[in-house]
Parts: structure tokens; sequence; C-alpha cells
């Protein structure tokens, strides 16, 4: 009987206590940073219904302002892979901030970029 109240009292310290899913900024978000991508006239509907979507999102403190910053890349709807890619400043509060990167590339791969500032 102890063991199951211990059980018990573990499985709902679990359900109260976020997840590592629930606490990454929302900025880690490839919806996300694909809608600010609309939001600041980089890419429109139209883009995204030809496949120009936001392919790979990595986070992690590019900026060096203590805050999660998103480099991303975006697939070309085609055949070329990724071919652009950029950096969304983070805000603290994890949502994203201004576009401080915004380059076309052809296979862009961001491990090639600075593999050690990604999360």
């Amino acid at each position: 009987m102890p063991r199951l109240g211990i059980a018990l009292t573990l499985a709902a310290l679990a359900l109260l206590l976020p997840s590592a899913a629930a606490a990454k900024p929302r900025l880690c978000n490839a919806g996300v940073v694909q809608q600010s991508l609309i939001d600041a006239g980089k890419l429109t509907a139209n883009d995204v219904g030809f496949g120009v979507v936001v392919d790979l999102v990595r986070c992690g403190d590019i900026t060096g302002d203590g805050h999660a910053d998103a480099l991303f890349t975006l697939a070309s709807g085609g055949t070329a892979g990724d071919t652009r890619f950029g950096v969304f400043r983070g805000n603290a509060d994890g949502t994203p901030g201004a576009l401080v990167l915004w380059r076309p590339g052809y296979v862009v791969d961001p491990r090639r970029l600075h593999p050690a500032s990604f999360a």
C-alpha cells in the first residue's frame, strides 16, 4: 500500500510540473517563425501555397543578449532544398522580436553556420 501512495504522489507531481516542450520559447516553433515572416512581409500566403515554408528552426542565444533567438531556413518549394535563412531576435517572453538576418543561399545547412550556438 505505501508503494501505491508514493506512485500516486509522483504521478500527481509529474502532472503539475511543466514539460520541457512547454518551457520552450514560442519563437522556437516553425509555425510562429513562418507567421512572423508573413507579418514582416518576407513571405506570403501564396509562397506558402507553393511550398516555400519554414523548414528548420534552431534556437539558442545567437545575438548574445541572454534570450533565445531563432535561426531558421526556408524550403524552396522545389528541388533546391533550403534557399533562404535568417535569424529572429527573441524577446524576454519567448516571442519573436526583430528580424536581424535575412539572406539567400543554396542548399542552406545551419550546421555549417555555427553549430555551438544552437540547442
